[in-house]
């Protein structure tokens, strides 16, 4: 028997930036030429819009191009010959009651917001805080209390992290992170004595927990038979976590 769906009202909240708002004399105007690389520069994206718990606060990140040496807490882009693409996180009220306001400023950027469970935290990915020079820095996770002070790192991955997720009770995060490299691989790097081949480093990734409060990591599963990818999900009751796996042996097939 076919049962036909009844249709559900939901409530939507939308996040909309544009690199510029242009009036309709503006837009005739900017229409008489052809888009410069300053233009292309300028332009802002919008990613990863999350919800509070309690519905009342939209968490996203804001990308844009940044040169090396900007200083974002001035809204300085130091536009020159290098630029980077960074995001930064803002926050705005779901009802629209007041502006969005941007709540991160790292010289490396921020992204992938998620909240605690119980809305007062928002934790994030950031290489904020790297060795200078480094030519790649590794993304760890941050936490932000909403009721004030700074950013805590609390994870001290040595090949940073990929995804995370909370636990039901806010006290833990499952997060993921490849196998390091061996020191011989990684002195040759340094040399710039290392030849790349294609797919030829491919390293694992594994899962990882860290206690938030005591920021103690703990590897859960470690093994070369598989590879996990995504973000891990805990079970409601906090008691187990799943994650998607990919068998080493298929991954270069």
């Amino acid at each position: 028997m076919l049962r036909a769906c009844k249709s559900v009202p939901i409530a939507l909240a939308a996040v909309v930036l544009t690199g510029a708002t242009l009036a309709p004399d503006a837009l005739a105007q900017s229409a008489k030429r052809a888009m410069t690389i300053d233009d292309m520069m300028a332009l802002k994206n919008v990613g990863g819009a999350v919800i509070s718990p309690n519905g009342s606060q939209i968490v996203y990140a804001v990308s844009a191009w940044e040169h090396p040496n900007a200083n974002p807490t001035k809204g300085d882009t130091a536009r020159g010959d290098k630029h980077e693409v960074r995001s930064h996180l803002w926050l705005v009220p779901t009802d629209g009651s007041r502006p969005a306001r941007q709540i991160t400023f790292s010289e490396r950027g921020e992204s992938q917001p998620q909240w605690s469970p119980d809305g007062s935290t928002i934790a994030f990915l950031s290489a904020r805080g790297a060795a200078a020079g480094e030519e790649q820095p590794h993304p760890e996770i941050h936490i932000l209390r909403l009721e004030g002070g700074e950013a805590e790192k609390i994870t001290d991955a040595k090949e940073g992290v990929t995804g995370f997720s909370w636990s039901p009770d806010g006290k833990r995060i499952a997060f993921l992170s490849v196998d390091s490299l061996p020191k011989t691989t990684e002195a040759a790097r340094k040399r710039r004595d290392d030849p790349q081949v294609y797919e030829g480093d491919f390293r694992l990734s594994h899962v990882w927990m860290v206690d938030v409060a005591t920021k103690k990591e703990t590897e859960l599963v470690h093994t070369t038979e598989f590879t996990v990818r995504g973000a891990p999900d805990w079970s409601p009751d906090g008691r187990h976590i799943a994650y998607v796996t990919t068998p080493s042996q298929c991954i270069h097939r």
